[in-house]
């Protein structure tokens, strides 16, 4: 398992779907979570302060969990299939709850509890973006890393063997990069 933050939740596209965005800072990777519409605007309220007159879902939980004296120990986004994310809630007394990414993210803001992913899903999920992106799609400002600088696959051992199996093969760097143009385009 690896750590991940909430960066926040977001509105994106024409459509506005709402995107929890999850920071997987090691890597410097991002990790888009889509979420259903009224769970991403109930999170998205919480985040900005927003406290309900009347107990939700999640408030009932806290506090039947608090009130069994079985706590949440850990809040993990463990696997990933067609688009779904899965989590796990791991409760004090060892036993674990299955739950969707909305309930995890929104748990782990009023437990105020860290989040971990299953690395493997970090890996297969995640994506770089760049300072202008960030802005762009999010209105997130992030000191980024030139494209440059940054490693393909977030792996630069495999990243230079990589190279070199291509270099083996009689591949030039430059056909690699994309700088040597063609004429006849």
């Amino acid at each position: 398992m690896v750590p991940v933050s909430l960066a926040g939740v977001y509105p994106v596209g024409p459509e506005s779907f709402l995107c929890g965005l999850l920071h997987w800072e090691a890597k410097d990777r991002y990790v888009p979570v889509w979420l259903p519409a009224f769970e991403g605007a109930r999170l998205l309220a919480r985040l900005s302060g927003w406290e309900p007159t009347r107990p939700t879902t999640e408030d009932v939980l806290v506090e039947a969990l608090s009130a069994s004296e079985n706590t949440v120990q850990g809040i993990e986004l463990t696997g990933f299939h067609e688009g779904i994310f899965m989590a796990t809630l791991t409760l004090g007394n060892g036993s674990e709850v299955d739950a969707r990414a909305s309930d995890a993210l929104i748990l782990s803001v009023l437990l105020d509890l860290p989040l971990e992913m299953d690395e493997s899903v970090a890996a297969q999920t995640g994506l770089w973006l760049s300072p202008e992106d960030a802005m762009s799609y999010f209105e997130l400002d992030i000191a980024g890393i030139s494209a440059e600088d940054e490693s393909a696959s977030g792996d630069a051992q495999a990243d230079a063997e990589f190279e070199q199996l291509m270099r083996d093969l009689g591949v030039e760097p430059e056909e690699i990069s994309g700088d040597e143009l063609d004429d006849d385009v």
